[in-house]
């Protein structure tokens, strides 16, 4: 008996790939030796995610060379710049990947252009060493404009001042703020738990602390999170991937102590 191969309508054929190559990126060059339209279909999500320099990883086995940046710079949606990447290679990226949404800025060679570079971006999620400031005072009220959408702030730095982070209480849509190695936590307290602005606030995560270190803190208030130390570029390419990061896992408690507060019929509120 002679069996007929099932052909699937393009749009069906479509949704099969493109779902496997979501959960299984390090698949997709294989997978685009397929057909040239299933190429074209998975090329956007090859490159959505780019890690420089290259990061050897169990989630995406796969980084372009940066000389071949202008085929794929239109499709990057999240890219990671880490600690060791040279200032001519953070420009190039920046002024060609201008779709970018979620931009992880962790070098810390200084870059006198780099608030330049960030202004024109249109960002919801947006991780930075300040280091690479070099000083530079009031960044995010420079940047402004380019938050207008941002929804997730973190800010990688051991030892800053108020005025390195001034302006953060200004972005109109933020509702999750990072600090890894905020001191003093006078600076948390005053200036954005009860100070003015940051309306939208619900998550504050304090990564590499522990529960110990928030007695600095002159009152509880439910929103804030402490997470320990991990492998953080895993840790953001999971988010990316829409898997749990250390956002959804500070959401978890947030969400648990209001369902507690609730319970004990105290109400919905931050303090306890």
């Amino acid at each position: 008996m002679t069996v007929t191969p099932t052909t699937l309508p393009p749009e069906l054929e479509r949704i099969i790939f493109e779902y496997t190559a979501k959960k299984s990126r390090r698949d997709i060059p294989r997978l685009m030796l397929v057909a040239h339209r299933i190429s074209i279909w998975l090329k956007p999500i090859l490159y959505e995610t780019i890690i420089r320099p290259n990061h050897q990883n169990k989630l995406v086995d796969y980084n372009p060379p940066t000389e071949t940046l202008p085929t794929y710079a239109l499709h990057v949606r999240h890219l990671l710049i880490s600690v060791s990447t040279e200032a001519p290679e953070v420009t190039q990226y920046l002024t060609s990947c201008k779709n970018i949404e979620n931009l992880a800025l962790w070098s810390i060679v200084h870059h006198p252009n780099l608030l330049r570079l960030i202004s024109p971006l249109h960002l919801k999620r947006l991780s930075i060493n300040l280091s690479a400031l070099a000083g530079r005072t009031h960044p995010f009220e420079y940047i402004l404009p380019a938050l207008t959408h941002l929804t997730h702030l973190e800010i990688v730095n051991q030892q800053f001042g108020w005025e390195n982070i001034e302006g953060i209480q200004d972005i109109p849509n933020l509702t999750h703020l990072a600090f890894n190695g905020l001191k003093p936590l006078s600076i948390l307290e005053d200036r954005i738990l009860d100070g003015e602005g940051c309306e939208a606030l619900e998550v504050v995560v304090l990564l590499e602390m522990t529960v110990g270190d928030l007695k600095g803190l002159r009152k509880e208030d439910g929103r804030v999170v402490c997470v320990g130390g991990g492998n953080w570029v895993d840790d953001w390419e999971k988010g990316t991937l829409g898997e749990e990061d250390f956002w959804t896992r500070a959401e978890f408690v947030v969400m648990a102590r209001k369902r507690e507060r609730e319970r004990r019929g105290l109400g919905g509120g931050v303090l306890f």
